[in-house]
């Protein structure tokens, strides 16, 4: 069982998040109810397991990037694999 501290922490909820956004929401649920267990007062889990219960999405798919779409140099060297940056002609 976690502690109460890593129930509250930010990386604990962000699983639960993470958890919805895929669709697994029995495991989300869990998570949540756990965390609203130990730390009553915390809004943003109670809200995110209120729309669970209520079957709505408790959080909207991520809007898919276009290949028209701006890409900062980092997320285009993730892309082509480059792990330093590219400097001039050679």
């Amino acid at each position: 069982m976690a502690t109460p501290a890593i129930l509250g922490s930010v990386q604990c909820l962000q699983l639960a998040k993470n958890y919805a956004e895929l669709g697994r929401h029995e495991e989300a649920a869990m998570v949540l109810r756990k965390i609203v267990a130990a730390h009553p007062a915390q809004g943003e889990a109670t809200q995110l397991l209120a729309r669970l219960s209520g079957g709505t999405a408790a959080i909207s798919p991520v809007k898919p990037v276009g290949r028209n779409e701006p890409v900062s140099m980092r997320q285009r060297q993730a892309v082509q694999g480059v792990s330093r940056p590219v400097s001039g002609c050679a």
